[in-house]
Parts: C-alpha cells; sequence; structure tokens
C-alpha cells in the first residue's frame, strides 16, 4: 500500500485524498453501524457498490471529498468536505461523517471539520460555506456553532427537518 497523501494536520487527525481503497471501510461503517445511518440521515441499505458509484460521484468537479485520518498511525475513522461547489458564488455545502463509533463525541470531527473549513477557505477561496444538520443531532450543532458557524433557520429536506447553518470567510 502506498503511502497516504496528508493534506493538513491537526493535534489528533489529519485529512488526507480520498482514495478508492476507503471506500470498503467506509460500506462496513455503513452497513454494521445502524445509528451512523441515522445520524447522516441515510434511509437506504447501505452495498459495496454503491459506495464505489459514491466514491466515483465525489470526484467530480462539484465535490472535494477528504479521508480522516489518526494523525498517529494514519488509521482511516472518516471522511468529509464538500459538495455543491459553485463557483461562481464562491461556496459549498460541507459535510463529515466519523464512520468509526469509537471517536465519536471526542472531539475528533471537530478538529477535522475545523481542518477541512479551513482548506475551503484558504485553498479552495470559499466566501461562504453551509451545512445542514438534523434537528436532533445537538452534539454536531454544538461542534459547529463552536466552529463558527450560524443559524440561519429551519428547513425541511428529504422529508426531515434540518437547521441551516454557515460560516462565512473571514
Amino acid at each position: 500500500m502506498q503511502e497516504r497523501h496528508i493534506v493538513l494536520s491537526g493535534e489528533k487527525v489529519s485529512i488526507a485524498e480520498m482514495r478508492e481503497e476507503d471506500q470498503e471501510q467506509f460500506y462496513l461503517w455503513r452497513r454494521d453501524h445502524p445509528e451512523l445511518m441515522t445520524l447522516v440521515r441515510d434511509h437506504g441499505t447501505p452495498t459495496l457498490e454503491g459506495q464505489k458509484a459514491w466514491f466515483r460521484r465525489s470526484q467530480e468537479p462539484d465535490r472535494h471529498m477528504f479521508s480522516i485520518v489518526l494523525k498517529e498511525n494514519s488509521a482511516l475513522i472518516g471522511h468529509g468536505g464538500f459538495v455543491d461547489i459553485e463557483q461562481e458564488k464562491d461556496e459549498a455545502q460541507f459535510r463529515i461523517t466519523i464512520g468509526n463509533p469509537n471517536y465519536w463525541g471526542k472531539g475528533f470531527g471537530t478538529e477535522a471539520s475545523s481542518l477541512i473549513v479551513q482548506y475551503g477557505f484558504d485553498v479552495l477561496e470559499f466566501s461562504s460555506i453551509w451545512l445542514r444538520v438534523p434537528i436532533d443531532n445537538e452534539r454536531a450543532e454544538k461542534s459547529y456553532r463552536k466552529l463558527g458557524f450560524i443559524e440561519l433557520g429551519k428547513e425541511e429536506f428529504g422529508g426531515e427537518e434540518f437547521i441551516k447553518m454557515v460560516r462565512k470567510r473571514g
């Protein structure tokens, strides 16, 4: 296995290039942890082929996704990045999933989110980054507020209620 290209590192995690070989682990997390599917609001039945199709889609120009790895040993713990990139508006939607439940609620997602948002502003030069957080995911909402996201309001999406949040550059 080739060494993984690290994009940015924090204290505990790094964001790295996402590789096709990561998809099997992402699929296993989705398959083996139904609570993860609830958190990310994915009600479909996970398949390995579906995960590989998601990876191929993540390589399109309107997306920029990373794998999230532990800094100490490069163990894969999740993925995150940007979807719905609108170059003409200099904005994108942020998404993150910590797939390994052993790393939930311990600050790994907040740190990874901070690195990804930093990359979005400093490298991709977005003027704003927005997200939707499920109304009942208080842990994620708290993390996003800590990172400077502010609430724009509530909205329905896919038959569920979300809080829409945004962070502007600067």
